[in-house]
């Protein structure tokens, strides 16, 4: 045990542990804010992805297009087809979301 902890090495231990301990913690942060900014909804018959762009960004402040490219590329969608059923991850707050 003596060797381990020898000519400072204790050092580049106890901020190693600090460091995987910090981006544990982060991570569990990260997925929390995640979800609270996003919610799931299922495309109804009818739905299209620009329909349901205009809906979600209806009273904020982004432009549909905006929308449109923000639920495509967080729905991996090569393009803006949709089908009745279909489960989309959709912005619940616009706060930062043109960053993105």
């Amino acid at each position: 045990m003596k060797q381990l902890f020898k000519n400072g090495t204790w050092f580049i231990w106890v901020l190693s542990i600090g460091f995987t301990v910090g981006g544990l913690y982060a991570a569990a942060d990260n997925e929390t804010e995640d979800s609270t900014l996003h919610q799931e909804v299922v495309v109804s018959e009818g739905d299209s992805l620009w329909k349901i762009a205009d809906d979600v960004s209806d009273g904020m402040d982004l432009k549909t297009e905006e929308t449109v490219q923000w639920l495509k590329k967080h729905n991996n969608l090569d393009g803006a087809v949709v089908h009745p059923g279909q489960s989309l991850t959709v912005p619940s707050t616009m706060n930062g979301v043109a960053a993105d």
